[in-house]
């Protein structure tokens, strides 16, 4: 498991830059702003993964052929790594439903 300046470093690879104080707080598992510009930025990404990820496995399971699906394979494996960002999205839906259910609880 990478830890945070590891990640912050992978982020770095991606193109983000500015200040990554909001993000290393989420990390580290401290309350953080859901507002920051590059937070922001990593959720869009993270979003963008998984529906490509799914939608690389759906094209694999309709594939007709050996060649598009050893291609969608390819895609799909080249990007295995970052489809760990999922999890950040997942986890931030499931805070917002838990938060939701708390409200209307209450």
């Amino acid at each position: 498991m990478l830890n945070t300046n590891q990640k912050i470093e992978h982020l770095r690879k991606l193109g983000f830059n500015g200040d990554f104080e909001q993000i290393e707080r989420m990390y580290n598992g401290e309350k953080f702003d859901v507002r920051d510009e590059e937070y922001r930025r990593l959720l869009q990404l993270s979003k963008e993964y998984c529906m490509r990820f799914t939608q690389l496995s759906e094209l694999i399971s309709r594939a007709k052929s050996a060649e598009e699906i050893e291609k969608y394979n390819k895609e799909k494996s080249e990007n295995i790594d970052s489809v760990a960002y999922c999890i950040l999205y997942l986890f931030h839906d499931s805070i917002l439903i838990q938060k939701i259910a708390k409200y209307t609880l209450l």
